[in-house]
């Protein structure tokens, strides 16, 4: 079989999706006949355009494996057939597998293994920010693992890709993770992105301020609420041990000090 219609992650291993593939076959004149068998029964011809390697493309093959060979007739005497080759032809999409996902949800940079279930031997694994282990399957269970916040690991495309080795492909299963603290988007995003950012900071108007010891900065909270490029930031100052009463909206609060 050609490299090119023997589809998949190999292109050697007469493994294909391909249901009318190509085979290379020997000529020894100009004029001859080639004629190609599947399983014994002809399945496509090919006149020779001189001596050498040639290519036949064959008639459409049913899924399933096959032995292929041809024939060269010269002077109208068809020479023995060649020596067959195996030939698995195969259309049929994998199988949709299961998956789990620990811990879920996550926050950027937990360590997240997502276990996929139900893959054929040989058929390969991926899902995008993941390295997944063994990959092709041997039949059991395949781990894969990323870290959120790498990779492009971000929950946002979850999507398992499984394919077999004739390069059928199934997507319609998700590892399910959900990031709890996803990173805002970029410049020109549009709609509410609402984000809220906290830390201790330093406010003698909190309650419990203290000017030395462990609570030399309050245990007041900074609040920044991110929205669409479009729209106003707004910052709150609130003073935790007191109900969260308000200290000032744009109160400019330092970081931990």
């Amino acid at each position: 079989m050609t490299a090119g219609t023997d589809t998949g992650s190999s292109n050697t291993d007469n493994i294909t999706s391909d249901t009318t593939p190509d085979f290379e076959v020997q000529c020894t004149g100009a004029g001859n006949t080639i004629t190609l068998y599947v399983d014994g029964a002809p399945s496509g011809t090919h006149t020779c355009n001189g001596s050498g390697t040639e290519t036949i493309t064959s008639n459409t093959i049913p899924d399933g494996n096959h032995q292929i060979s041809y024939t060269e007739t010269i002077n109208g005497v068809e020479s023995p057939a060649s020596s067959p080759i195996s030939v698995e032809v195969d259309t049929t999409d994998p199988n949709t597998p299961t998956a789990s996902t620990n811990p879920n949800p996550a926050k950027n940079g937990d360590n997240v293994t997502t276990t996929v279930s139900g893959v054929a031997s040989g058929d390969s694994v991926s899902i995008p920010g993941m390295t997944c282990s063994p990959n092709p399957s041997t039949g059991g269970d395949v781990t894969c693992t990323g870290t959120v916040g790498q990779n492009g690991l971000d929950g946002t495309n979850n999507t398992i890709t499984i394919t077999d080795p004739a390069g059928n492909t199934n997507n319609s299963a998700d590892s399910g993770l959900v990031v709890s603290q996803p990173s805002s988007g970029g410049s020109g995003s549009s709609g509410s992105r609402p984000r809220t950012k906290e830390y201790n900071c330093k406010d003698s108007r909190a309650s419990n301020f203290k000017n030395s010891g462990i609570h030399k900065q309050s245990l007041c909270i900074y609040e920044e609420e991110e929205v669409a490029d479009n729209e106003n930031k707004k910052e709150m100052v609130k003073d935790k041990s007191n109900n969260n009463d308000s200290l000032g909206e744009g109160y400019a609060c330092p970081k931990n000090m």
